[in-house]
């Protein structure tokens, strides 16, 4: 494996692909370099069947997928990503109406935070039982801790705050949240 330097300013690396149910890349100081050495993989393994391996990503902004598609296509995986160019509901409910439900192992939600619980409820469908949900920026850069101080309303935090407490308290989960970066929750379905 060859690692080409990085062409990207620190802090200035564009975003990738699919915000939900794909992967995005974020010029985070901690992620920013694991997605930069991921992009630059000559020969990645990916040799599973494409039967077991399908990725679906679901953005609105079509211009992000398109960032992420030279990588895609270098790595030789652009026949097992279906891209939807929808809002996030409104795919997530096309799949269930498709019968998806429950074929789906792992989620990666990096989308519109306000609306993260309607998400919830619908990949909680989508997901196979032990299956996995991953949300993205749910400590928003540590601000969703409260503050005796607060008088800036951030609508962003005050959702992932909401979610976090829902989450807390959802017995068809198991949760942990990791405190890296800007903060990944990760869900696993119980039932």
């Amino acid at each position: 494996m060859s690692i080409d330097p990085d062409p990207y300013p620190a802090g200035c690396r564009p975003h990738g692909f699919g915000s939900l149910l794909g992967t995005r890349y974020s010029p985070s100081k901690f992620g920013s370099r694991l997605a930069d050495r991921f992009d630059q993989i000559e020969q990645p393994d990916v040799n599973l069947p494409d039967s077991l391996v399908q990725v679906i990503a679901i953005d609105q902004d079509k211009e992000a997928y398109e960032v992420g598609l030279p990588f895609v296509r270098k790595a030789g995986v652009e026949h097992k990503i279906n891209y939807i160019h929808s809002d996030g509901m409104i795919a997530l409910n096309n799949l269930l109406k498709n019968r998806q439900e429950g074929e789906i192992d792992f989620a990666f939600v990096d989308a519109d935070k306000e609306n993260y619980i309607n998400y919830h409820e619908l990949l909680l469908k989508l997901i196979k039982v032990g299956g996995i949900i991953a949300y993205d920026n749910t400590l928003w850069d540590g601000s969703v801790a409260p503050s005796e101080h607060e008088e800036v309303e951030d609508t962003p935090r005050d959702a992932l705050r909401k979610l976090n407490s829902f989450l807390a308290s959802d017995s068809r989960i198991d949760l942990s949240l990791i405190s890296i970066a800007d903060g990944l929750t990760l869900c696993r379905r119980l039932r």
